[in-house]
């Protein structure tokens, strides 16, 4: 699917309903060599709502799908009443690409009882993205467990602008885990509800601020932000600083830097 002269494209979905629909009914469901680009000022938007068990927007179990908007920006939205809102998925030998040339990419994901957003496997833009935005819920509704806010695995991502990204877990689950990643942009904000992991991940601003900050539910956990950091990198380069902030039960812990502090575990 493209428009060639700049135009906008819009896709929205409900999974089927009824007596004999009540599975795995998808929103929005691409399957492999999906393209779907625009170009000059045109964007992309697709909004995607299941029934039963299925996903907001399932692009997963397939290859070389790709997302490609113009300055007009990239908007994903998914949501779930029990599986995941969203699922971004790559395979183990080619990637999704989700871009917007000189715009920004918005992802919003919500789960009413289980995970918010599952990405993996993907190149979020070439290097022209203006601003990437995520925010996810997981559990909104009725908290079941292990309900993550957001998950990232294998995930490279340049930005000009700015990086935001916002994860809320429900019951015991975690509201950011990013695993196996990098993120450059000029400056990022990751902000949890609840605690954050970072494995084998580097977070990198090459003029601004990078502000990280999370709470904890156990009051012993309150060194840093309530969570986890193993083989992780936070670099802020010029005159930018990290900050680190978190609460472990009543006790807030803010740990800050002037000027291209790097904090590594």
């Amino acid at each position: 699917m493209r428009s060639t002269a700049g135009g906008n494209i819009t896709i929205s979905g409900t999974g089927a309903t009824g007596a004999a629909n009540n599975g795995d009914c998808d929103g929005v469901n691409f399957e492999q060599l999906t393209v779907v680009s625009t170009t000059g000022a045109g964007s992309i938007s697709i909004t995607g709502t299941s029934t039963g068990s299925g996903e907001g927007i399932d692009i997963e179990d397939n290859t070389n799908n790709q997302l490609l908007a113009g300055s007009g920006g990239l908007t994903i939205n998914g949501t779930a009443p029990s599986g995941l809102g969203l699922q971004l998925a790559g395979s183990s030998n080619t990637w999704l690409l989700l871009d917007a040339v000189n715009g920004p990419v918005s992802i919003t994901a919500t789960s009413q009882t289980d995970d918010a957003l599952d990405l993996r496997n993907a190149r979020l833009g070439t290097g022209s993205v203006t601003n990437l935005t995520i925010n996810a819920t997981g559990g909104s509704v009725t908290a079941s467990g292990d309900d993550d806010g957001i998950f990232i695995s294998n995930i490279a991502a340049t930005i000009t602008g700015t990086l935001s990204l916002t994860g809320t877990a429900g019951d015991s689950g975690e509201s950011t885990e990013i695993v196996n990643s990098a993120f450059t942009a000029a400056s990022a904000t990751l902000t949890a509800n609840k605690n954050t992991t970072l494995t084998s991940t580097s977070v990198t601003t090459l003029s601004g601020n990078l502000s990280v900050s999370a709470n904890s539910a156990d009051a012993s956990t309150g060194t840093f932000v309530g969570s986890s950091l193993s083989g992780a990198t936070l670099s802020a380069q010029a005159a930018g600083n990290v900050t680190l902030t978190g609460r472990g039960g009543n006790t807030v812990v803010t740990v800050a830097g002037n000027g291209g502090l790097t904090a590594s575990a």
